[in-house]
């Protein structure tokens, strides 16, 4: 069978410490993989951006040749600087602009940034008396919210509930998925759940600012632990919200995190004067 050579994206490798940070100065490798019908020589490209706060220092390069199959990184390792007020967590756009004699090409990089930032925590505590009450509970369904969202799942549960608030902020300047896991001790008196809320919550309007929500049946009696995930705006404030399922005096002591925050801490500086 004849044909041409088919260059496609089969991966990025970012130098340092693997993560873009502001102020940061790094080396970017892009591997290529042939899956066309013939060999691919000759190979040359230039690596561009648009994203503001980001400049390509060093974007060109050649290629090796590669066969039918064969995967190959660029030559001249890609230099990029990011600027001291770069937005964390901006995704990079990048076009690699390939030319061989046969013709050219564009393949569209979307790479990541300040990625790794720390685990935040809701320390242990326990739901009990000292703690406001609410009239109703969202319902559980039995799953977990993810990234994507999830609709609200609505109340209609009456009953003096329990509930406790965390505040967190989203410190990514463009929108991030967080992950919230619950931990309880098992064998509590009743089950708790968890919900996020974008902004504030209220008790009274469990549907208002619904973000995600736990969705499982026996935390905290028979299920130790509950993770879900949400997608916040950037910048934006969320409230995780743990309350009881139903009237008890006290609940199984429980203790969470939060993952998903952005490393906002300053890269390299800038990259050295050739």
């Amino acid at each position: 069978m004849a044909g041409t050579s088919n260059l496609q994206e089969n991966g990025e490798t970012i130098g340092g410490d693997g993560v873009i940070h502001r102020f940061d100065c790094v080396n970017l490798n892009v591997e290529l993989k042939n899956n066309g019908c013939a060999n691919a020589t000759g190979v040359s490209a230039t690596l561009t951006t648009t994203t503001p706060g980001v400049t390509v220092i060093q974007g060109s390069s050649n290629y090796p040749d590669m066969p039918i199959d064969a995967t190959g990184t660029n030559l001249t390792p890609f230099q990029i600087q990011t600027a001291a007020n770069f937005g964390c967590g901006t995704e990079i756009e990048f076009d690699l602009n390939l030319t061989f004699p046969n013709g050219s090409k564009t393949i569209h990089i979307t790479v990541p940034t300040c990625t790794g930032g720390a685990d935040q925590t809701i320390p242990a505590n326990v739901l009990d008396a000292n703690d406001p009450t609410q009239a109703d509970r969202l319902g559980r369904d039995g799953q977990p919210s993810g990234c994507s969202g999830k609709a609200c799942p609505g109340g209609g549960f009456p009953g003096t509930k329990r509930f406790q608030t965390f505040n967190f902020t989203n410190n990514s300047a463009a929108a991030a998925c967080f992950t919230v896991t619950i931990n309880a001790a098992l064998g509590g008196a009743g089950d708790i759940e968890s919900a996020a809320y974008l902004g504030t919550y209220d008790p009274i309007n469990l549907c208002l600012n619904y973000l995600g929500d736990s969705g499982i049946v026996g935390l905290g009696t028979t299920v130790g632990s509950a993770p879900y995930s949400f997608t916040v705006p950037a910048g934006a404030n969320f409230v995780v919200v743990v309350n009881t399922t139903g009237t008890i005096t006290a609940s199984s002591q429980f203790s969470g995190t939060v993952s998903g925050f952005v490393d906002d801490t300053a890269g390299s500086g800038p990259c050295p004067t050739p």
